[in-house]
């Protein structure tokens, strides 16, 4: 039967509702929008040591990814929902998860993957810190708590100020640099179509490599975040480009590209 489902998506901050039309007969309870994604972890190739899991809320892609570290430890960016106990077991044998929330807004998978580990801590920026701990009831920690744990390889992009308080990862492994990105960058494969097609258009959030509007006036000082910007892309020459929503990106012009679109859009 046709069973009418309202999503309620936070974008960089602007919340909006899209209801989409699902086919669905009431015993499934598999979560929608799943079906197409592998149900474990999955390993970025070229980048050793870091794995991809994907799910989804609603019509929104989300992204995962598991960056192991050298303690015993392994770094979660955004955990996601609608995990699944062989994901989360996978997970845990990698040693102690550390929850990184990336911004503000991204917080869906955080309860279930503290139930899951009683022991993890969710680290987030001062600025995220707030609405997370208002959202999900967790403590959440300062980055100073992941970051004593990195190895030299791996840092944190702590962004200049970012009204969601956003926070990237990179990786150098393998002689090549993958950056993990949050909202301030997407790489949605295809327009959806429509209310979320509509805003997706509107907001300039693809399809293809995209900074979006909303992600722009979460930017407090355009021209800081930009210089900032420049100068992180000519020091860490990132070749991959692993988002939190929409494709990754391998590609050794990568560098080029997000300096020509930071100039673009910034």
């Amino acid at each position: 039967m046709n069973e009418r489902k309202s999503y309620s998506l936070s974008l960089a901050g602007f919340g909006f509702q899209v209801t989409v039309t699902t086919r669905q007969s009431s015993h499934m309870t598999k979560p929608s929008g799943n079906s197409s994604f592998a149900p474990d972890w999955q390993p970025i190739p070229g980048v050793d040591g870091v794995f991809e899991i994907r799910r989804s809320h609603g019509p929104l892609p989300l992204r995962a990814v598991a960056v192991q570290l050298h303690a015993g430890s392994v770094c979660v960016y955004s955990p996601v929902p609608h995990m699944g106990e062989p994901a989360l077991r996978q997970l845990g044998s990698w040693g102690k998860p550390l929850l990184l929330a990336p911004n503000a807004f991204h917080t869906l998978g955080l309860p279930e993957h503290a139930t899951a580990f009683g022991n993890a801590e969710v680290i987030a920026s001062k600025r995220a810190a707030d609405r997370i701990k208002r959202k999900t009831k967790l403590d959440v920690q300062d980055l100073d708590v992941l970051r004593n744990q990195l190895p030299a390889e791996v840092s944190l992009l702590a962004l200049p100020p970012v009204r969601s308080g956003e926070v990237w990862l990179s990786v150098h492994r393998n002689r090549r640099c993958a950056w993990i990105v949050c909202d301030g960058f997407l790489n949605l494969a295809r327009a959806s179509s429509g209310a979320l097609g509509i805003f997706i258009k509107l907001m300039r959030m693809g399809p293809g490599l995209s900074i979006s509007s909303t992600f722009r006036w979460m930017v407090k000082n355009r021209q800081q975040y930009r210089n900032w910007l420049l100068e992180r892309i000519a020091e860490d020459q990132p070749t991959v480009l692993i988002p939190c929503h929409g494709q990754i990106i391998d590609d050794p012009d990568l560098p080029a590209r997000l300096e020509r679109l930071t100039r673009e859009r910034l």
